[in-house]
């Protein structure tokens, strides 16, 4: 029986080409759908991607009923997967590619998940090439989407770097573990429009994780995916830092393979009551993860 390719066509005008032929060339496939070829077909620049069968992240988070539609993502084990593989394609883009590559523009509705619910990192239109080292990127216009944007970038004369995308990525982390939009109506306060980082942060930061996870999946029921968990919230509070130089790289982030391995294992940890998870004590979550600086930053954000 003969294979078939599904693919993706993305038409292009003039005035992108030039910086759609450079990224087909710089860009390998590794860091997010595959770009087969750029070519002309009768005069019209086209791209070939990679077809995605299962859509955008923000789709299967946001979109419908996710039992029905999406069951792919209903576990923590692929939500923390999910998460590694963007944090993977992003680091690809800032320490791999030649030259090194800003996306400015990382949010769910820019990851793409394939057949095996595989991440990837896509639309580069906002990103910035040629970059050969951060020190020469000067300040640009803050572009992006709001919810995802970097405050520091749009607030203040700094210079543009990958510290930005981290910002953004953070965003996405907390949707894996809430379950909510980066901006959203809080109903529990009011109805008032709030973002995803002032929702989440200040919970985490009080031992409350356990409120902030999506309920349409629970609690983590063993001890070692509870764990899984608390390390991927911890990591999206070290990139909520209000100071980019104070947010880990993407390199650091990729580290979240570790995990990743404990929810392989189903068998081992013991069980887990809701009432446990964030049982540690507030000293010692600031002291392992680093995350006591970040009291006051968010009590500014509150202000």
């Amino acid at each position: 029986m003969a294979e078939y390719l599904h693919i993706d066509v993305k038409q292009d005008d003039d005035s992108g080409s030039e910086k759609a032929d450079r990224f087909a060339q710089k860009v390998k496939t590794r860091i997010g759908t595959e770009c087969s070829r750029y070519d002309s077909c009768e005069n019209e620049k086209i791209l070939v991607y990679e077809y995605t069968k299962c859509g955008f992240l923000c789709d299967r988070l946001h979109k419908n009923n996710m039992e029905k539609n999406s069951s792919g993502i209903n576990s923590w084990k692929m939500r923390i997967k999910i998460a590694l593989d963007a944090a993977r394609g992003i680091e690809y883009l800032h320490n791999y590619a030649v030259p090194p590559i800003i996306h400015r523009d990382i949010k769910s509705s820019n990851i793409l998940l394939d057949a095996n619910w595989a991440a990837r990192v896509c639309d580069f239109g906002m990103s910035m090439l040629g970059v050969e080292s951060e020190s020469n990127c000067k300040p640009k216009k803050a572009v992006g989407t709001v919810g995802y944007i970097d405050p520091e970038f749009y607030s203040s004369n700094v210079l543009l770097t990958t510290k930005s995308d981290v910002y953004s990525l953070d965003a996405v982390l907390l949707e894996l573990l809430t379950g909510k939009k980066s901006i959203f109506k809080d109903e529990d306060n009011g109805g008032a429009v709030t973002t995803l980082v002032d929702f989440a942060v200040p919970k985490i930061l009080a031992n409350e994780l356990v409120k902030v996870l999506d309920d349409r999946i629970g609690p983590p029921e063993l001890v070692k995916e509870a764990e899984a968990v608390e390390l991927v919230a911890y990591t999206a509070l070290h990139c909520v830092n209000l100071e980019g130089n104070n947010r880990p790289s993407t390199t650091n982030i990729a580290n979240l393979e570790q995990a990743s391995s404990p929810c392989d294992v189903r068998n081992e940890g013991l069980p887990i009551g809701a009432e446990q998870l964030h049982g540690r004590s507030n000293k010692e979550v600031a002291n392992s993860n680093g995350t006591e600086k970040h009291q006051s930053e968010v009590s500014e954000r509150q202000q």
